[in-house]
């Protein structure tokens, strides 16, 4: 089965307008997310931005976890 050439994915957190206005805020709970999320296994970087009406965060993360070299898929069959 192919799993796709990609090397990474993007993810965009957004919160609605002044439901946070600290911007640290803002990202710490997009890191609890990812951490949540990538389980430790995809090194990521994120980003908070307050240049819209909103604060929101990007979360770009390695395609490929760095743990047991794994491509990440959102739709893991059980």
């Amino acid at each position: 089965m192919e799993k796709g050439n990609n090397l990474a994915f993007h993810m965009i957190q957004s919160f609605k307008p002044g439901e946070i206005s600290d911007p640290q805020l803002a990202h710490d709970i997009g890191k609890e997310f990812a951490d949540k999320v990538l389980k430790g296994k995809y090194e990521y970087v994120i980003t908070t931005h307050v240049d819209k009406g909103h604060i929101h965060n990007h979360i770009i993360f390695n395609a490929t976890s760095f743990t047991d070299y794994h491509k990440y898929t959102t739709n893991k069959r059980k």
